[in-house]
């Protein structure tokens, strides 16, 4: 599989780099740490002018952010440690070049539309989605212009007929909650290339141990945090996962903390990838 450019490569496996993170962070100092630290802090200290010109700067302005800039922190809403370090490990395991957590699933559905949508645009959805996903589209977007079709998309034939001059975005989930259809990521990406349009994939049924929708073609992915990849019915939050061409210039909200449970699930992840990779497993549990 080809590298992303610009995406993190670490010097040895991806499940260890999901059960350890890095070693070495600029964003903690955490080698005595088996599980860094969960910051309590809201605001942090800046000790000159400079260098909170310098940490703003990588906000405002979108070319200053399109470059490395320091690991500044300066607010928790913008950023911190321990959720840097989660975002890290989701656009490393999605194969994307950018992170961002929010508190919950349906926030990062809202973000990733709200970044590639405006009044006077539609989006193309598959029939079955989530149910509030369904009341997004359905309640809540048309209040600010934005129109939704609904087509199967896992006939591509149909999405071909469903785009339209005003069509800006193509959004489903596969395996699709809760029918379990399996739509051609492949498949709906090219045809979104074809024609312009964006293609949103909701990833958290499979989770990337299981398929990697970037890799297929696809521009997004979010997930809900809360479901497969936590995993404990413990915690809450959602990602999303895109390349950096369509990152805003400011940060949006995120997690106000890390969601405790999800580097745990991360480790047990790759595990569950792992076993499941076994035939003689898959052959011993149904529907595996």
């Amino acid at each position: 599989m080809p590298k992303r450019r610009g995406a993190y490569q670490p010097p040895y496996s991806k499940h260890s780099f999901l059960v350890h993170g890095k070693f070495l962070t600029s964003k903690w100092d955490f080698e005595h740490h088996v599980v860094p630290p969960i910051s309590s802090s809201s605001t942090y200290r800046l000790e000159s002018a400079q260098r909170g010109a310098s940490g703003f700067c990588g906000y405002v302005d979108p070319e200053a952010r399109a470059r490395r800039r320091g690991e500044i922190f300066i607010y928790d809403r913008l950023d911190e440690p321990t959720r840097a370090m989660l975002e890290e490990r989701l656009a490393f395991v999605e194969e994307g070049e950018r992170c961002v957590t929010f508190a919950t699933g349906m926030a990062a559905i809202a973000a990733a539309l709200g970044v590639v949508l405006r009044a006077g645009d539609e989006v193309v959805a598959h029939h079955a989605l989530y149910g509030c996903t369904y009341s997004l589209l359905t309640n809540w977007m048309p209040r600010m212009g934005v129109r939704a079709r609904y087509a199967d998309l896992t006939d591509p034939r149909r999405l071909e007929r469903s785009i339209g001059r005003r069509t800006r975005a193509v959004l489903y989930e596969t395996p699709v909650n809760p029918t379990l259809e399996v739509i051609d990521i492949a498949a709906v990406s090219g045809i979104c290339r074809r024609r312009g349009v964006i293609s949103i994939v909701d990833n958290t049924f499979a989770t990337p141990f299981c398929q990697r929708p970037l890799a297929l073609g696809a521009d997004m992915v979010v997930h809900s945090l809360t479901k497969n990849i936590c995993g404990f019915g413990t915690d809450m939050g959602g990602v999303v996962v895109g390349p950096r061409r369509l990152e805003p210039g400011g940060h949006p909200a995120g997690v106000r903390k890390r969601p405790p449970a999800v580097p745990e699930g991360l480790r047990r992840g790759a595990l569950a990838q792992e076993r499941l990779a076994d035939p003689r497993l898959r052959a011993a549990v149904p529907g595996a």
